[in-house]
């Protein structure tokens, strides 16, 4: 509950147009009005049903061999894999 009151808290701020916890602002942006949805996101066993066989970082082990097929919860899966494929990026270019 702390954290949905700190992000909504947040979500005030950006209506306010003031900055985020990060120093960020949203000038031009649609202000944005209740009501609000919330959605919880937990960590998976994923796989993409045909798709790119990849390793932990998200590097293309293996060519798409079928065609793959996808569904709404692809999204969040999209997500999470993309967050971990800019992790290995920038330790890469970190070297």
């Amino acid at each position: 509950m702390k954290r949905l009151r700190a992000s909504s808290a947040g979500i005030v701020r950006r209506a306010r147009r003031e900055a985020d916890q990060f120093g960020r602002y949203f000038r031009g942006k649609p202000t944005l009005k209740p009501p609000y949805c919330v959605s919880k996101i937990a960590g998976a066993l994923t796989h993409t049903l045909g798709g790119l066989e990849v390793n932990t970082e998200m590097r293309v082990l293996k060519e798409m061999a079928r065609r793959s097929r996808t569904s709404s919860p692809a999204a969040a899966t999209a997500i999470k894999m993309g967050r971990l494929a800019g992790i290995a990026a920038a330790k890469l270019v970190k070297g």
